[in-house]
């Protein structure tokens, strides 16, 4: 019989085969390229107000949670990046236990994401949100607001700690406030894969590769969309030391 050193640990993890490519993939839910492809020109997430397809999904938040009328649908997509960011962390981490529906994330999640006039689409309650979901995995919800520890850090200096935390995560996604208006994820399917952006609002982000080894030379760093903005946070999921 053969032994397993007790420093082996066994472990089941589910294996998915792409059907047009034939590609196995390690891990639950959807792959990191999927949410970034979700977000492109002319695809659910992107944020454009002439999106026909993103301002249908808006119709139905604005219906299902019977949002005041002064708020057109085009604002709700227009503003929904942070939230179609954290929906997409918690989906990556937590899989079938996050809603696999954008709109019905929003609407399980109304008390903890503003829909009303001046404040639309404002996620007031991330950690809340997060919580909900990786307290079942012992996990919790952990934010580096850079200008907390540094109020004078510079931009290399954002983006380093960026690096180090994409470096040391035992998650597979994070969440960036890239700028003071704007919220992007990231995401891999495993430690050694690609760190792959979801970005909703610049297509010439959204799909770039992000490696935290050499992040200087990312499309994230080098491009103008960013290049004048100092990152502002980092956050993605833990284990909880309680």
């Amino acid at each position: 019989m053969d032994t397993i050193p007790e420093t082996t640990k066994k472990v089941e993890l589910p294996i998915y085969q792409n059907p047009e490519t034939g590609e196995f993939r390690i891990g639950a839910g959807d792959s990191a390229r999927d949410f970034a492809t979700n977000s492109g020109p002319g695809t659910k997430f992107f944020q454009s107000a002439t999106n026909g397809e993103a301002i249908t999904m808006a119709d139905s938040i604005r219906k299902e949670l019977n949002i005041d009328a002064s708020i057109p649908s085009s604002e709700i997509v227009m503003k929904w990046c942070q939230a179609a960011s954290l929906w997409a962390t918690c989906r990556k981490e937590f899989g079938s236990a996050v809603p696999d529906n954008f709109v019905d994330f929003i609407k399980k999640h109304k008390d903890s994401i503003e829909i009303k006039p001046g404040d639309v689409m404002y996620v007031k309650g991330n950690d809340t949100i997060m919580n909900s979901y990786a307290n079942q995995s012992g996990k919790e919800w952990h934010r580096d607001t850079f200008k907390d520890t540094n109020p004078n850090i510079t931009r290399d200096q954002a983006y380093a700690k960026i690096a180090e935390a994409m470096q040391t995560t035992t998650s597979n996604s994070v969440m960036i406030r890239i700028s003071s208006g704007h919220t992007i994820s990231i995401h891999r399917d495993g430690p050694g894969s690609d760190w792959i952006v979801k970005d909703t609002g610049h297509s010439n982000i959204n799909e770039s590769i992000v490696n935290p080894n050499d992040i200087k030379n990312s499309d994230l760093f080098i491009k103008d969309t960013y290049r004048w903005e100092i990152p502002e946070s980092i956050a993605f999921p833990v284990f909880s030391k309680k």
